[in-house]
């Protein structure tokens, strides 16, 4: 569905009496009020607080060549996802893959380079907006040598892009003192 794993924070501060309707039925909602409502699929669950499962991440390396990542992939498959044509900057952050964490059924992107184990990251297994694709946005180390992206969703490549490598070298400038 739609709406699976969508949430609802709603914080009250009018100072007239404020009704939600949620699930067929109508719930005063007092001035201060704080309320957390996640959704299952099929309907919306009330919860006195939600923890933040979102992962706190800190580059691996900073101020290094990168190679970007854009994309958008539809992780039920019935849109067709694609990978853009790499971008390369002088100047940017990488982050650690997600290798150890991911299963199986996870959407992932996977960059191979020959002779190395593949960089694995985990994409959102949902729809973020149930309309339309979810997009991605990665960077990876600048490498000498061309790069096969992957897009897998349920243990399916969903969509294929060889990457090039920068075709000049990459320079950036420091400005002012």
């Amino acid at each position: 569905p739609a709406n699976n794993r969508r949430v609802i924070v709603i914080d009250q501060q009018a100072t007239y009496a404020t009704r939600l309707d949620i699930n067929g039925l109508i719930i005063p909602v007092p001035t201060g009020a704080m309320m957390y409502f996640l959704s299952d699929g099929s309907q919306w669950n009330d919860y006195a607080h939600l923890i933040d499962t979102s992962i706190e991440r800190s580059p691996k390396a900073f101020g290094v060549p990168v190679t970007t990542l854009v994309g958008y992939y539809d992780p039920q498959t019935a849109l067709p996802s694609y990978v853009y044509p790499a971008l390369h900057g002088a100047y940017g952050f990488i982050y650690a893959d997600d290798s150890a964490t991911l299963i199986d059924t996870d959407c992932q992107l996977w960059v191979t380079s020959s002779g190395q184990e593949p960089l694995r990251f985990k994409l959102d297994n949902n729809r973020i907006r149930s309309s339309v694709m979810n997009a991605f946005h990665i960077n990876v180390a600048e490498s000498s040598g061309g790069r096969t992206v992957k897009i897998i969703c349920n243990g399916k490549t969903v969509a294929e892009r060889f990457i090039l490598p920068a075709k000049v070298p990459l320079t950036y400038t420091v400005n002012g003192e």
